[in-house]
């Protein structure tokens, strides 16, 4: 995270990461990636899987990360992609814009939601390894065979469609805006 603060101090934005680690699940973006040998090493050495994205014409690990079970296995010696890469609410953290306590409530906050409609889009798709809510609702709808079937799906999922409105809504202030790539994820 290469931030300039005491690592000792509760109040470290580093806290932010630990403790969130929504990006390691996937929740935001579908890959991160390996920039050099050291970060190939890190990853082959923690049995995750590379792949060679073509697009991006470069080595690439899939997220949720295989080392990210509720915390980061490999912290310490992380690849530079995660140990670089800064969310806009941890920007915020870093630049006193708000601070660590409320950061930490909008992370409490959108897991709370996460945890309400990611198995509802899981069941949906029967898509179990993706974490990324956009993905997963835009394939729902892909599925539906026109416009009258959508209808009735939302209808009928009304309180899914309020929760997922909410999650984007804080997504977008707090986390992210949308965007294809942001400090090495995708």
């Amino acid at each position: 995270m290469d931030i300039n603060l005491n690592k000792n101090d509760p109040l470290d934005p580093e806290t932010l990461c630990k403790e969130c680690g929504l990006c390691c699940e996937g929740v935001f973006h579908t890959f991160a990636y390996l920039y050099n040998d050291e970060d190939i090493s890190i990853a082959k050495k923690a049995n995750i899987p590379i792949e060679f994205n073509t697009d991006a014409k470069s080595n690439v690990f899939t997220l949720g990360c295989p080392a990210f079970n509720g915390l980061c296995s490999i912290y310490p010696e992380r690849p530079s992609v995660c140990s670089k890469h800064k969310c806009n609410l941890l920007k915020s953290v870093i630049n006193h814009d708000i601070i660590l306590n409320n950061a930490l409530k909008k992370v409490s906050e959108i897991k709370n939601i996460l945890n309400v409609i990611l198995p509802i889009l899981k069941k949906y798709t029967g898509n179990h390894t993706s974490n990324k809510p956009e993905y997963l609702l835009s394939k729902i709808l892909d599925n539906l065979e026109n416009q009258s079937t959508r209808d009735n799906f939302k209808k009928e999922n009304k309180t899914l469609f309020m929760k997922y409105g909410i999650f984007y809504f804080i997504k977008e202030k707090y986390f992210y805006k949308s965007s294809t790539t942001q400090n090495g994820v995708i």
